[in-house]
């Protein structure tokens, strides 16, 4: 299935009548595709934000004996969020 662009999404918004038989699923897919290009945004802003070094893990805790495996549950979440903004670019 294609990602439509936000340029793409608008023009049809603008082409559909609220009066239209497949309005409803038209609507649908526009408000999923709208919804799929802000959550990618925010996910590459806060991405963005670890590798600059402004967000920051807290290591206050990092003397406790689980903290490696707290630490690699992060890693991973972060692995799994930079894996999908690379599946999105193709």
């Amino acid at each position: 299935m294609k990602i439509l662009s936000l340029e793409e999404i608008e023009a049809l918004e603008k082409a559909l009548h609220p009066d239209s038989a497949n309005y409803r699923e038209y609507f649908r897919a526009f408000r999923t595709a709208r919804e799929y290009h802000r959550l990618r945004e925010a996910l590459g802003g806060l991405l963005s934000k670890i590798d600059d070094g402004s967000l920051v893990r807290n290591i206050d805790r990092d003397h406790e004996p689980d903290w490696a495996m707290r630490a690699l549950r992060l890693v991973q979440a972060i692995q799994v969020a930079q894996e999908a903004l690379k599946e999105g670019d193709k």
